[in-house]
C-alpha cells in the first residue's frame, strides 16, 4: 500500500465516513518527490508511518479546532494525542496547543504531545501537560505513544 487514509476521530462510524480523509505516503521520500517538499508535513507523514506502526488505528480530530493524531493505547481503553509542527513559535502556538488542548479535553486526558523538529520542554495549559518533544528523540524512546 503506497497511501494510507486517516479518517476523522468518531465515534459515530456515519461521521467517519462523511468527513474528509487525510492521504499520507508509506514513504517518506515518495513522498518529497511526488506530494511535497513542505518539511512540516514530511515530519507529519513520518509521525504517522510510526503511529500506524506502533498503534494500528490512528485518525485526526477536528471539532473547532484541529489536532493531527488521535491514536488508541493498546488495549483499546485509553487515548493519546499528537500535534507535529516544525516548530512551536509566536505565530503558531495559539493553533498548535488549541487543537492539542481540544482533543485532549474532548478524549478526557490530561496530557498530550507536540513533535517538533528539535525543541523540547514541558508545560501546562488549561490543565494539560504539554510535552514538546523533537520527533528524533520521540523515535529513539522506548515509549512511543505517550501512554502512561
Amino acid at each position: 500500500m503506497l497511501i494510507f487514509a486517516v479518517r476523522k476521530f468518531s465515534e459515530s462510524s456515519y461521521k467517519r465516513s462523511r468527513n474528509p480523509v487525510k492521504v499520507y505516503s508509506a514513504d517518506a521520500g515518495l513522498c518529497r518527490r511526488v506530494a511535497s517538499e513542505d518539511a512540516g508535513r514530511i515530519l507529519e507523514n513520518i509521525v504517522f508511518i510510526e503511529l500506524a506502526r506502533r498503534c494500528g488505528e490512528v485518525s485526526y480530530f477536528e471539532e473547532k479546532r484541529e489536532c493531527d493524531f488521535v491514536v488508541k493505547d493498546g488495549e483499546g481503553v485509553g487515548f493519546a494525542a499528537f500535534q507535529v509542527c516544525l516548530e512551536l513559535t509566536d505565530e503558531n502556538r495559539g493553533r498548535e496547543t488549541g487543537g492539542l488542548i481540544a482533543a485532549c479535553r474532548r478524549l478526557n486526558v490530561n496530557e498530550g504531545t507536540i513533535l517538533t523538529d528539535d525543541q523540547e520542554w514541558e508545560e501546562e495549559l488549561e490543565g494539560i501537560k504539554i510535552n514538546v518533544c523533537p520527533v528524533w528523540r520521540w523515535l529513539l524512546s522506548p515509549l512511543r505513544t505517550g501512554f502512561a
